[in-house]
């Protein structure tokens, strides 16, 4: 998995619980692994087999640049939710969070959309959702606006699939 946000990695539970195999305990960043601690071994994520093994490199959990999973508490603990460096939703696009107030009110972001800087309030910054989320939204939208055609039109399964292959530039399969 290659985008992967790491610094959303390290205080999101629920962006790790969505991007993460199911009891994955830690990422290893330098080689975009997944370990599973079970106290007196260590499993390691096999991408091809999706499954679990025994790791070869079982200390990797114990360094630096391996992220333990963050518990629900961190999350909900106030400065591991908000801080520089991580990527937000603003209301006008993408931003990375460049600094906060001495109150923690108001913020200054770079926006995506060219790099500008823009103040804020702290509260208007959103989790950015992750990928399969943003492109279930977008396929439920396609799919919502086939049905509100129902009442112009009879619309079939196959023009919803047609709806949805225009959508996303994809050819029928032969």
């Amino acid at each position: 998995m290659t985008d992967i946000d790491i610094k959303r990695l390290e205080w999101d539970a629920d962006y790790w619980d969505a991007v993460a195999p199911l009891g994955a305990t830690h990422y290893w960043g330098p080689s975009g692994e997944w370990y599973q601690d079970c106290g007196d071994y260590v499993l390691a994520w096999h991408l091809t087999g999706r499954n679990w093994q025994a790791a070869l490199a079982p200390l990797r959990i114990t360094t630096d640049a391996a992220i333990p999973r963050p518990t629900k508490q961190e999350q909900e603990g106030g400065d591991h939710v908000k801080h520089v460096g991580m990527r937000f939703q603003a209301s006008l696009g993408e931003c990375e969070l460049m600094a906060i107030d001495s109150n923690g009110v108001t913020c200054c972001v770079k926006m995506d959309d060219g790099g500008h800087l823009q103040f804020c309030s702290l509260d208007a910054l959103m989790p950015i959702k992750p990928q399969h989320e943003r492109q279930r939204e977008e396929l439920v939208e396609v799919v919502e606006a086939e049905m509100e055609n129902c009442f112009h039109k009879a619309v079939t399964a196959g023009d919803i699939a047609d709806a949805i292959l225009s959508k996303y530039h994809l050819e029928p399969k032969p």
